[in-house]
């Protein structure tokens, strides 16, 4: 199970969410009336404390926001453990987790990609043996207990160990982008990125703009929905689906052009969750039954309903794994307060356990195959998965950038608007000099593949990585 970190607290219930794959960051709603963002790739950032050359005390833990040493019972980041006059390693503490990077220039290494590493809690072999991998030039990383990043680059390895550092704090990625929404629940997102769907609790479906995103300043959709939830947005037909938190609730098919309602079922128990599948023939729903939580499926066009899962507790927004559709990301209310995955292969699907999370998460969302983002009422969290959330069976290619080079800013972002004809209209989206090619390893894998490569045209491409591997092994 997945021990969450916490992003952001003092939130005003933070409830449906949505990635903004095209920049980066996390749409979400607050019931207080927020529509609000979290960046997942930081804008700036202010050096905490850095030195050029220090030594580390053997068996001493070093404090990466002060820069100073204590003994194994202080209080700091990262401890120079040494078990034996042989065994060693870099440990991390207080909450505090490493990435290892190998022998990589730390000059060139940016605040940026220090926060999009995948840290976890697993100390780094640096035994005085063959095993090593803090020799002269090695390169790791430090998320802080206190959420801040340091790059750190071995000069000379011993029991009292020489290293450069430099420490940054991140400029705060959580933004009010707008106010005075009537008890929002969901958001979805348009494809071009520019504006978002939400929900209100007290029966409306409005359309926003996210750079004028106030409730003043959004057309109001559709309304007289009774306490309307998850949305499913299908721009191709041009229409929204949304289910109604009622003893007796409805599945709603509202256009977007006329905001005209069509029942496609009807007699739903308290209904709070919704996804549809790729072909439109089937949506998957959870209902907060007296009876207890369930997670039910329809047939959209016979309107036939079979029960998928039961022994839900107080089940909440729903979210694919994969592109093809194996499995759903669950979340559950108090008193469970957790996030489960739900393999729909054979007559009995299995629940599995990611996460017990802050009281009443709503909703997850997957920023890439090994890191989710929970909204939970006063909190966000991520989730660093062990294994990727992406099925076996889904498609093996995953994405394709469309970033031309000239269109890269020198702080390393995308911004194609200064062509208005070009297809792919993005601005500050984290993209490189480089495409960036999302492969579903796990289902290559599962197809008996070991290796692979890529050719452009027929041929050969064999450039060494330009970016970071999830898991280094």
């Amino acid at each position: 199970m997945v021990t969450p970190r916490t992003l952001v607290t003092g939130l005003g219930g933070a409830i449906g969410s949505r990635i903004d794959e095209l920049r980066n960051r996390l749409l979400f709603v607050e019931f207080s009336g927020k529509v609000s963002s979290f960046d997942l790739t930081p804008k700036g950032a202010s050096v905490l404390a850095s030195s050029a050359d220090t030594t580390w005390k053997g068996t001493f833990i070093i404090d990466f926001e002060t820069g100073t040493q204590g003994g194994t019972g202080s209080a700091g980041d990262v401890w120079w453990e040494q078990e034996t006059s042989v065994v060693r390693r870099m440990t991390p503490r207080n909450s505090a987790q490493l990435a290892y990077l190998g022998h990589i220039s730390s000059t060139t290494l940016t605040y940026a990609q220090l926060a999009s590493l995948s840290y976890s809690s697993d100390s780094i072999e640096g035994s005085n043996n063959s095993s090593n991998l803090l020799t002269a030039g090695a390169v790791f990383a430090v998320r802080t207990n206190q959420g801040n990043y340091a790059k750190v680059e071995v000069i000379e390895y011993g029991y009292n160990i020489r290293v450069k550092w430099t420490t940054y704090k991140l400029n705060n990625p959580y933004k009010v982008l707008g106010t005075g929404y009537q008890q929002p629940e969901d958001i979805a997102l348009t494809a071009d990125g520019l504006h978002a769907y939400v929900t209100e609790r007290t029966g409306n479906l409005l359309k926003v703009k996210l750079t004028a995103a106030s409730r003043a300043s959004a057309t109001v959709i559709s309304s007289g929905m009774t306490a309307p939830h998850q949305i499913w947005l299908d721009e191709d037909q041009g229409v929204a689906y949304t289910v109604e938190y009622a003893p007796a609730g409805r599945l709603l098919r509202i256009d977007l052009n006329s905001g005209t309602q069509t029942v496609v079922a009807a007699g739903l128990t308290n209904a709070i969750g919704l996804v549809l599948t790729n072909n439109r023939q089937q949506a998957y729903i959870t209902e907060q039954a007296p009876a207890g939580g369930r997670l039910v499926r329809i047939n959209l066009a016979g309107g036939v309903r079979e029960t998928v899962k039961t022994g839900l507790v107080n089940p909440f927004f729903l979210t694919w794994t994969d592109a093809g559709e194996s499995g759903l990301l669950i979340t559950e209310r108090d008193p469970a307060n957790r996030i489960s995955r739900l393999a729909l292969a054979g007559s009995n699907p299995d629940l599995r356990l990611l996460a017990t999370v802050a009281a009443r998460p709503s909703s997850v969302a997957i920023a890439n195959p090994y890191q989710l983002i929970a909204c939970s009422d006063s909190v966000l969290s991520e989730l660093q998965l062990d294994e990727s959330v992406y099925s076996p069976v889904g498609p093996i290619f995953l994405g394709v950038g469309h970033v031309p080079v000239d269109r890269i800013t020198a702080d390393g972002y995308a911004d194609t608007t200064s062509d208005a004809g070009y297809f792919f209209q993005v601005k500050d989206a984290p993209f490189g000099g480089t495409l960036p090619l999302m492969i579903n390893h796990p289902r290559a894998y599962a197809d008996n593949g070991r290796y692979y490569r890529i050719e452009v045209d027929g041929v050969l491409q064999a450039q060494a990585f330009t970016d970071y591997q999830w898991n280094t092994t």
